[in-house]
């Protein structure tokens, strides 16, 4: 999907970590305290923001989301991609203003 925010409508783009168990055991305790990624303590999981949360937002600030996907991590290769499906760690999304 290819949004020219230039021309078109102001664009809104949000990326934040689900608050899931998933999120909790793999966003925090593995990137915080397996990896080292970032510093111990660096997140507070219960101020984590659900798809559900953010898109509610968007649309009170006169959003229409356009758009959202996952980041997750492939275990294989060690590099993130994303996927429209998978949101449960980490999600990107993407809205217009309200014409």
């Amino acid at each position: 999907m290819a949004l020219n925010c230039r021309r078109g409508p102001p664009c809104c783009f949000r990326s934040t970590l689900n608050r899931t168990l998933r999120s909790l055991l793999l966003g925090v305790g593995f990137a915080e305290h397996v990896l080292r990624w970032v510093e111990p303590g660096t997140h507070d999981w219960r101020k984590f923001v659900r798809p559900s949360e953010m898109a509610r937002s968007l649309r009170h600030a006169g959003f229409d989301l356009v758009h959202q996907s996952g980041l997750v991590l492939g275990p294989l290769r060690g590099e993130f991609r994303l996927d429209d499906l998978d949101v449960g760690i980490k999600y990107l999304m993407t809205a217009i203003l309200r014409s």
